[in-house]
């Protein structure tokens, strides 16, 4: 699921213009479907908080992610029983708030990167023979 997310789809950081504010969009709807959470009230705070997306996802670490990866990200977050590659059970992030958040986001998307790193060294031992 992981590895397909990956290879579905640019990255963030290669979306530009309406591309990318439809893929903001999308993160808000998905985690909406997915989570329960809240959708902005109004276009305005809808915008800016898209355009925060896009500043935190560039200017910190996850504009290599794909839309679907982000998707996926949310979908395994309402899973339990998964396991860092050191074994340690990742806990879900409840949602709290009165709409969908970069805080939030965060969270998520840091519980996905371990999962994800750990397949990443997984394969590439698998590819190096170890």
């Amino acid at each position: 699921m992981i590895i397909d997310a990956r290879l579905n789809g640019l990255s963030i950081s290669q979306l530009e213009g309406n591309n990318l504010q439809v893929a903001m969009d999308k993160i808000i709807l998905g985690a909406a479907f997915i989570t329960g959470c809240p959708t902005p009230s109004t276009d305005y705070y809808a915008n800016h908080l898209s355009e925060e997306m896009i500043t935190y996802l560039s200017k910190y670490g996850y504009d290599e992610l794909t839309l679907e990866e982000i998707l996926t990200a949310l979908r395994l977050n309402t899973s339990y029983n998964l396991k860092q590659p050191t074994g340690y059970e990742i806990q879900p992030v409840h949602f709290e708030g009165a709409c969908f958040h970069i805080t939030f986001l965060a969270k998520v998307l840091y519980n996905y990167c371990i999962l994800r790193g750990g397949l990443e060294r997984k394969l590439q031992n698998f590819i190096e023979g170890y």
